[in-house]
């Protein structure tokens, strides 16, 4: 056999063994952790995967009733009180902003070692949308952690050396005694009316279009070139401050803004709203708003070129050439950079947006 084909072989053979040791170590690491959780913590599980824990340590056959869903279902579904006023077993599965794959297979560990009458689903879970590519991700990571537990409390060793956090486990329910009212439109029950979000972001664009050609036109040929050239920037920097906004709450994650609004972080509800309405926040500041300055920037560049032309004596046209150059550098250059900062940071801009905004609100409410 040729030297080149042993060594293949032999590269063959260390990938097998690398594999199989691989499998061999998660396989045992996996049955020594769900061991450790059930006989050494009783299921008493710190974080996310607390209801999976307490689930799992569950005598057999218990239970009536098993609850899934995002928080509406653990703070609402007080398993406590159906046991004292109807005799139903039952445990709440609920985990913040759940995501389906997690609520298929926290209900498939459930029916493991449960043969529950009743499964009641919260349905605010099956409209949360998170992308093609989260949802495949979520899938893969959920599988991997039911069917190599591992994955799932890999930090746990942390408990063999302090001394775990014992929660009081009412079979899953949370309770809380904070309330807070609703502020909504109370018309949100009644069915919704066509989209007109484009007609009205239409005159918006005319309105707003309007006053900052009106703003441009007759300020900027009374001004000096160093005022000019000041405004000229701030339309700059509003477009580019604006596309960053908009892009930020697209890329942004709806889950972390749920879990700031439900600590009554102020703004953060706010912050939800957003993301909620992607959609016309990123319309309205990258087209609306974001369009809106790069022609005025155009208009009022050359109001700046023609002072500049007019003080110094320079030829017009290529002054203007120069002065719009400079212009759409600034401004793709500045939105370039400023994207990669809005996906890096995106929860921290759309909360402090949100928190600006609802500042604002606050004040005009008060003078009102």
């Amino acid at each position: 056999m040729p030297v080149s084909e042993v060594r293949r072989m032999s590269k063959i053979k260390r990938g097998i063994l690398f594999i199989v040791i691989l499998a061999v170590f998660l396989v045992t690491s996996s049955v020594g952790m769900e061991y450790y959780v059930v006989h050494q913590l009783n299921g008493e599980v710190t974080g996310r995967n607390r209801p999976f824990a307490a689930l799992t340590v569950e005598p057999e056959d218990t239970l009536d009733l098993l609850v899934a869903g995002d928080s509406e279902s653990y703070n609402s579904v007080s398993t406590m009180r159906l046991w004292e006023d109807k005799g139903i077993a039952a445990y709440d599965c609920g985990q913040g902003a759940q995501r389906i794959p997690e609520t298929y297979y926290m209900l498939k560990q459930g029916f493991k070692g449960q043969s529950p009458k009743i499964v009641m689903l919260e349905t605010n879970t099956l409209f949360r949308d998170i992308g093609a590519v989260k949802s495949t991700q979520a899938i893969l990571e959920q599988m991997g952690q039911y069917y190599l537990p591992v994955f799932r409390y890999h930090n746990l060793w942390k408990t063999a050396v302090d001394e775990p956090e014992i929660h009081t486990n009412y079979k899953g329910f949370v309770i809380r005694d904070e309330v807070a009212p609703y502020e909504g439109k109370p018309d949100y029950m009644k069915k919704k009316k066509k989209n007109s979000w484009p007609l009205i972001v239409t005159i918006l664009a005319f309105g707003i279009s309007l006053l900052f050609s009106f703003i441009s036109e007759s300020i900027m040929p009374k001004v000096g070139i160093i005022i000019g050239i000041i405004i000229l920037i701030a339309f700059i920097l509003i477009g580019i401050i604006f596309d960053m906004i908009g892009v930020a709450v697209t890329s942004s994650d709806e889950e972390p803004l749920h879990a700031m609004s439900s600590k009554k972080i102020k703004g953060a509800k706010k912050a939800v709203s957003f993301k909620k309405n992607a959609d016309r926040v990123s319309s309205f500041c990258n087209d609306v708003i974001g369009d809106i300055c790069g022609i005025i920037s155009g208009s009022a560049g050359v109001s700046v070129a023609k002072g500049i032309s007019d003080n110094f004596n320079f030829n017009l046209f290529y002054t203007g050439l120069i002065v719009t150059a400079l212009i759409a550098a600034a401004t793709i250059g500045g939105k370039a950079f400023c994207k990669r900062i809005a996906i890096d940071n995106n929860h921290k801009i759309v909360y402090l947006t949100a928190k600006v905004i609802s500042k604002f609100e606050k004040k005009k409410k008060k003078h009102n």
